[in-house]
């Protein structure tokens, strides 16, 4: 019996030692950590930071109660913030349990650096501001009822987490930086304790949350996943400002409540911002639109963890996640309208039918037939014409290339635009008379009535008359003859002394023929025919009228180019007015453009009303 007894002994003193080491390897594995001195007393705030910086293991901070002591508190505390000091440093993990701060006072924390973990649970009433302050690790809150927590030029080396408390005023970060240690990610691990940049989940009361002039970089091969987003979701803000920030990494703002401000500008997003399900105030939401244009919105995909936004167009092929996205474009676009900020609505809606393009695109892949793909052909359009019905200008520039494009052929065109008696072909007519034939400038025969052709071998030129043109300028000619020689043959009471003054003149044409005598005479260099005077001479004359026939060329040209935008601009703004003035192709070109035109047209003026009426 005695040996039976003596052998379970045995048995239960190894069991123990083998337990005894099972409990020293785990307490080693997961660091050993003792109580402080100070627990379950009332101390001062300049004893409470003395006491953390002198830890050497982990340690527990329970049911402390920190109160502000005059005599310690205004040299040991306030006088250190006021004027700095040397950096102290907390060298191992502190744990605040069931902590209760002063409730007029507050706890202002200068030029720390904390190496190991930095965690409230359940703490009350703390008025905490750290300035200066570098978290070598990561700082957590949980369960807590705190007034308001102020972190100024502070280092978040492996994030900052606050969830599951109150704060009764509000959570600020000016001038932070936020990161995440991969060298620390093996032991985070478990329900939050994993790595975070900046989480902020909490549901029982709304509270104001500020990021100003904070930076958010985590390693490359981190920034892409949501894990190391900035998340503040699944939270009740009553104002929500993140100011000037620099974000590498994602940011997580879904499921949220802002009751009154949200507020975003200056910001850099260089990765998704995920806004699903984000309840604003329209009236008090102020954001920079330039910050997040280019597809930075973005949703989780419903079956994964996987982002999709518009720079995977591949992915946007399942209705309930383009529906969840385009809500969130939707979002912001009411937020724009209830503001008047229209310029931010246009490009926001913009962006957002861009998105329902790709996905009209992907459909149609798979159905070709119905209003799917009709609707995509049409977003193309819109698109490109009018930004969607948000840019009439785009519409009339557009308009413009297309007025133009039918100008240059009916330019290029070899027929007649306007009117031919005053084309190039007749004046280059009147000076090859002259060089050909003696006598002056103004004595050549005018080819006003005729049509000029070659010989059919080639000797000469003759004149062939157009019997149009012939009676239009002789009936004009006979009429005011007949009117002059009229008036003359009355007395001078008659009528009135302007009717006898306007046949004396002939102002429409002896005034236009004057003028051209005149330039006639001032260019008649050649008496003789050309071939008769010295090289020297010829060469003078040559390169004179040379000049003057490629400034008659030019203003030919450009009368032509006028012609022709003109009849453009007439067909493109008129669906058909009547004999159209050319013939062959081009004239069947003109009812071309003319359809392009109305519905350009009509389009254009559907715009420029829906933008009027915003």
């Amino acid at each position: 019996m005695r040996i039976v007894q003596s052998l379970l002994l045995a048995g239960i003193l190894c069991l123990a030692a083998q337990s005894g080491r099972a409990e020293v390897k785990l307490r080693m594995k997961e660091g050993y950590r003792v109580e402080s001195h100070l627990n379950g007393q009332t101390v001062s705030f300049t004893d409470f930071l003395d006491a953390m910086v002198a830890v050497k293991n982990p340690t527990f901070f329970r049911n402390i109660k920190i109160v502000f002591d005059l005599s310690e508190d205004k040299k040991g505390m306030d006088t250190r913030w006021a004027n700095g000091g040397p950096r102290l440093h907390v060298r191992h993990d502190v744990f605040l349990y069931d902590c209760e701060f002063d409730r007029e006072f507050w706890l202002v924390a200068r030029d720390l650096t904390f190496h190991g973990l930095f965690s409230f649970y359940n703490c009350k009433n703390l008025k905490g501001v750290f300035k200066g302050c570098e978290f070598r690790n990561s700082v957590r809150c949980f369960g807590n009822e705190f007034e308001f927590m102020d972190f100024e030029d502070c280092q978040f080396r492996h994030g900052f987490k606050w969830g599951r408390g109150f704060m009764m005023d509000h959570l600020k970060f000016s001038h932070c930086q936020f990161s995440v240690d991969p060298e620390l990610l093996p032991n985070s691990y478990g329900p939050d304790m994993e790595g975070r940049t900046l989480l902020v989940n909490n549901k029982l009361e709304e509270f104001d949350l500020t990021l100003d002039h904070c930076v958010f970089k985590v390693p490359d091969s981190l920034a892409a996943h949501s894990q190391y987003f900035a998340t503040m979701n699944h939270t009740q803000f009553s104002n929500l400002r993140i100011m000037h920030c620099d974000f590498h990494t994602g940011v997580n703002i879904t499921q949220s409540s802002i009751s009154n401000l949200f507020q975003s500008y200056g910001c850099h997003y260089r990765q998704s911002v995920v806004i699903d399900a984000l309840n604003l105030n329209p009236v008090n939401t102020k954001v920079d639109w330039l910050s997040l244009d280019n597809y930075r919105l973005a949703v989780f995909h419903h079956d994964s963890d996987s982002l999709v936004s518009g720079l995977q167009p591949h992915l946007l092929n399942d209705p309930r996640t383009v529906n969840t996205l385009i809500s969130c474009y939707a979002n912001l676009y009411q937020a724009f309208r209830t503001q008047g900020n229209r310029l931010a609505a246009n490009a926001c809606y913009v962006e957002w039918k861009n998105l329902e393009t790709v996905y009209l695109r992907n459909l149609s892949y798979t159905s070709v037939e119905g209003s799917p793909y009709f609707l995509y052909l049409m977003n193309i359009f819109l698109r490109e014409f009018c930004d969607y019905g948000t840019n009439p200008l785009k519409s009339l520039l557009i308009s413009a290339y297309v007025l133009l494009a039918f100008a240059a052929v009916y330019f290029l065109y070899p027929w007649q635009i306007g009117e031919p008696d005053r084309g190039f072909y007749r004046q280059m007519l009147l000076f090859a008379q002259y060089f050909t034939r003696p006598g002056r400038l103004a004595q050549m025969p005018a080819p006003g009535g005729t049509d000029w052709a070659l010989e059919g071998n080639g000797s000469g030129w003759q004149a062939a008359n157009s019997a149009s043109r012939d009676l239009a300028a002789a009936s004009q000619g006979t009429m005011a003859d007949a009117y002059k020689q009229f008036v003359q043959t009355q007395p001078s009471k008659a009528m009135p002394f302007y009717f006898r003054l306007i046949g004396k003149y002939r102002l429409r044409t002896n005034l236009y023929t004057r003028f051209q005598q005149m330039l006639l005479r001032t260019i008649d260099w050649l008496p003789r025919q050309w071939q008769h005077y010295s090289p020297f001479r010829r060469f003078i004359y040559a390169t004179f009228y040379g000049l003057l026939i490629l400034t008659l060329l030019l203003s030919y040209l450009f009368v032509r180019v006028l012609d022709a935008t003109a009849l453009s601009l007439n067909v493109f703004s008129t669906l058909g007015f009547g004999q159209i003035p050319i013939y062959g192709v081009p004239r069947y070109l003109t009812i071309l453009e003319g359809f392009i035109g109305w519905f350009l047209l009509s389009i254009f003026s559907v715009s420029l009303i829906s933008q009027v009426i915003q």
